[in-house]
């Protein structure tokens, strides 16, 4: 059986398709540069992206749930709207409180406020 390999960045940027080319090169380039004096000028150490790596994927799989938590809250607010049995009701209810304390912790997490 043939093992599945992860492409490399090479095989992108030297795909044959130009507009996924550009894409990759886009995403992969840093369009900013800090000056080398910088920390001289500002007493201050600015992180690279590769030290913020790992925030920068929990900030963006935390945003990836609240926006999936969000979905499910409005399906059981309509659910609730339209919906006249009561232990039926109850049971969303429960689910909506739910919903919401995850979209709580999520938030506390990522340091939002809830809207």
């Amino acid at each position: 059986m043939k093992q599945k390999q992860i492409p490399t960045l090479d095989e992108f940027t030297s795909h044959e398709d130009a507009d996924i080319q550009r894409t990759v090169i886009d995403l992969t380039m840093t369009n900013h540069h800090l000056s080398d004096n910088w920390f001289e000028m500002h007493e201050m150490v600015i992180p690279s992206r590769e030290e913020n790596f790992d925030q920068d994927i929990y900030v963006s799989i935390g945003t990836l749930q609240l926006k999936k938590i969000d979905k499910m809250i409005k399906e059981t607010q309509t659910k609730l709207k339209n919906t006249k049995d009561d232990k039926e009701m109850m049971t969303l209810l429960k689910k909506q409180m739910s919903l919401s304390k995850h979209k709580k912790h999520i938030n506390d997490f990522l340091g939002s406020v809830i809207r």
